[in-house]
């Protein structure tokens, strides 16, 4: 396993305001993983009696999109997702930006998680495909966190076809 650099991390939050850059830190293993420390420093939707601190929904879909944008960066970068082209870190940045659709998703939870406390997660690509001749670019993302107390699989389309005008590569 190999620690994400600070230039990765702040290139692919860096549309995110400080408040909502929950993924404080982060890992990528070569078998298309990253491993992720979060912590949501406060509640900002609830407004009733007590601290609202448990990872709810909102919290999970941040969490999974910023450790996911990592997860894409540093795979991509190192050439390693099949049926996609190697692309530079601003290459990628700008795909994610542009292209990249949330298909369909499933989520369990099985325990409470503290978000006001740091936490962890962990994705990995389980499946890569492509379809209308190679121009769309689908993989399946299972994750896990805090050890099985929340669990899912997600599905998300990158637009190859926008390489060339997003990204100004020829596709």
């Amino acid at each position: 396993m190999e620690k994400v650099s600070h230039e990765t991390l702040e290139t692919m939050l860096k549309d995110y305001k400080p408040l909502f850059r929950f993924l404080k830190s982060a890992e990528y293993e070569r078998v298309l993983k990253a491993y992720g420390v979060f912590q949501v420093p406060t509640n900002w939707f609830y407004r009733g009696q007590g601290e609202f601190g448990h990872f709810a929904d909102t919290e999970r879909v941040l969490c999974f999109n910023q450790l996911t944008y990592v997860l894409l960066a540093e795979s991509f970068t190192r050439g390693q997702i099949p049926n996609a082209p190697k692309l530079s870190l601003q290459e990628v940045y700008k795909l994610q930006k542009e292209s990249t659709v949330l298909v369909e998703g499933r989520v369990q939870y099985k325990k409470r998680i503290i978000s006001t406390s740091p936490f962890k997660g962990k994705l990995e690509i389980v499946n890569s495909f492509t379809k209308k001749n190679g121009e769309i670019l689908f993989l399946d993302i299972a994750y896990d966190f805090e050890g099985g107390k929340a669990t899912g699989e997600s599905r998300i389309a990158l637009l190859l076809r926008d390489l060339e005008t997003v990204c100004g590569m020829d596709f």
